[in-house]
This record gives C-alpha cells, structure tokens and sequence, in this order.
C-alpha cells in the first residue's frame, strides 16, 4: 500500500476516534475545509488555534498529550540510528517506505492514543471535544499530512537535537576510520577534538567509502549515485532548521 495512502486513512480513522462522535467530526470537517482555522500553533506536545465561528470573536481550542513517552523516544531514535535510508527519506520530507510496518514491531504508535489527549475550547468548559476542536484537528492534519517530521516534533521530539546526536556519533567514528588513532603523540588522551568542527568529519560520509564496493553491481559508481541523495538531505537539514528558528522566534 501506498504510504501516503495509508497515512492519510489513519489520520481520518484517529480523528473519529479521538472525537467519538461522527457528527462532530462532520462539522471540525467543514470549518477546517472554510478556511476558519486562524494561527495555528503547532509546539512539542500541544496545538492550539483561534477558529472562526457563530460569534464575533474566534474561539481558542487547545489540544495537549501529544507527547511520546521517553521509552517511546528512545525506541524511535535507536530506530532511526540504524536505518539511514529511514533518516534520507525523513529529512527529504517524505514518509518512509515501511514505516508504519517498523513501527507495530516495536509497538509504537504514530499517533498518540485518543484516550490521552486532553480537549479545551473557550466556547464551553468540561474539557470535551467540540467542533472547535475537531475543526483543529483536521487542520492539524492538513499541515502534518505527509510530513513526519513536524509529527515528530508535535509528539515532544527534538528532531535538531536527534540530527546533532547522530552527527556527532558519525562523526567521532569517522575521525577513527580516518585514522586519527595512528599518531599518539599528535593526539594523545587528553587531547579535545571538537567532531562537529573538525574537517574530516564535515566530509560526506561517501568520502569513505569506495567506488565499487563489494556488494555494488551498478554501472554507476556508488559515490556517484548517492552523493546527491546527500546534498539533498544537507539542504533539507538546513531548511529545518530555519522553519524552527522562525518558530521559536
């Protein structure tokens, strides 16, 4: 099944669940499609909105427990760490070929349970969903729809953190394929090296590796074929990070 196909079908089969009520979903459905939705504001573990409805002045949903719990967190950046073809895919912006697959073998949900999540709307109080609510909703999925890694970040992970962390650990092993190792006097134990500075780790990682390695049957050598798959993540990497500094400014 097409993965976008499918995560769309569960984004419409979740917001149904959340609600529990097809009536309301209805109405969420036609305030978000006219457009009412106002300011959106997606941060880790919430989302809030003003939608536009019968009175003059918009109301103010808030939807909270988003949030993956920490052993969820780490599942998914061990996940990650070992799948780089999962990490190209998610930084270009698209959702991973077998994720949702990945995901039930580790038991992690992509999105929160319906039961966890907490409503509140300045039209009524009770904490009950609304149409106010549902209308955020659907507009919190036309925004996320195909893009996980804002999913991500809505669940409470810090994506730029996880990039960093990885970009260091590649490239302190990096600086010991290169052979940093084989002059002790130059840099003996107590020497700091900064990895995230350092030329030989800002290298591409296709820098190590050969043309035609073993298991490459291509016409095509290797480095030519995925060097720009890196450029590509390097560029969506950089964007990331200024649509986050824009956010938090």
């Amino acid at each position: 099944m097409d993965e976008t196909i499918s995560w769309i079908s569960e984004w419409e089969s979740w917001i149904l669940q959340s609600l529990e009520d097809t009536k309301l979903a209805q109405q969420g459905r036609r305030l978000a499609a006219e457009q009412r939705v106002q300011q959106l504001s997606l941060k880790p573990g919430f989302v809030t909105a003003k939608v536009r409805g019968d009175k003059p002045r918009p109301f103010q949903p808030q939807i909270t427990g988003w949030n993956y719990s920490s052993a969820a967190q780490e599942q998914w950046i061990s996940m990650l760490w070992n799948d780089t073809e999962m990490q190209a895919q998610l930084l270009m912006n698209e959702i991973p070929s077998g994720l949702q697959v990945a995901l039930a073998e580790k038991s992690i949900r992509l999105l929160p349970e319906a039961s966890n999540l907490d409503f509140v709307c300045t039209c009524k109080p009770g904490g009950m969903p609304c149409e106010h609510s549902a209308a955020l909703l659907y507009e919190t999925a036309n925004i996320l729809e195909g893009d996980p890694l804002k999913l991500l970040n809505l669940r409470g992970m810090d994506m730029n953190e996880v990039w960093r962390s990885f970009r260091i650990k590649r490239g302190a092993s990096l600086l010991i394929e290169s052979g940093m190792d084989q002059n002790p006097q130059k840099h003996s134990n107590d020497a700091h090296v900064d990895v995230e500075s350092d030329s030989r780790t800002q290298r591409s990682p296709m820098a190590f590796a050969e043309d035609y390695p073993v298991f490459w049957n291509k016409d095509a050598g290797l480095r030519n074929v995925l060097d720009p798959l890196y450029a590509k993540v390097r560029e969506r990497a950089d964007q990331l990070n200024l649509e986050m500094q824009e956010e938090t400014q």
